[in-house]
């Protein structure tokens, strides 16, 4: 009889989950996250409710949100996104010069995505040097 071990943590796929409207800041995650060291399997999609389901089943290391479909939705998204799972973040982006109330205490602008997801990274994916 063959026992069949999961995957070390380290070595199964990070999941990113984007939930913007058009899918149109795709490539651009697609291109920050194609340079790091572990692979990393993107899921993208514009349903708050499909989003939060997935986060459930499977939660993301990272969520990326657009404002508007938050703000549609009462800010919900990000809320319950949050009470899901406390071990990924939810990065929440929006256009400059959004009138609008936020939900979550920061918001990126678009424009900073590669600084929001580098802050990130360095947070989450690089390893402290060890203590001697």
């Amino acid at each position: 009889m063959t026992v069949s071990l999961p995957a070390p943590l380290d070595t199964q796929p990070l999941q990113v989950l984007v939930v913007c409207p058009r899918g149109e800041y795709l490539d651009t995650v697609r291109g920050l996250v194609g340079d790091w060291v572990r692979s990393t399997q993107i899921y993208w999609t514009v349903d708050p409710v499909a989003a939060l389901r997935r986060a459930q089943q499977s939660p993301p290391a990272l969520a990326i949100l657009d404002a508007r479909i938050d703000r549609a939705s009462g800010c919900m998204l990000s809320r319950e996104l949050a009470l899901a799972h406390t071990d990924f973040d939810v990065l929440s982006f929006d256009d400059p010069g959004a009138n609008c109330v936020q939900c979550q205490p920061s918001t990126w602008h678009w424009s900073e995505l590669p600084r929001a997801i580098g802050w990130w990274v360095q947070r989450h994916l690089v390893l402290a040097p060890p203590a001697h």
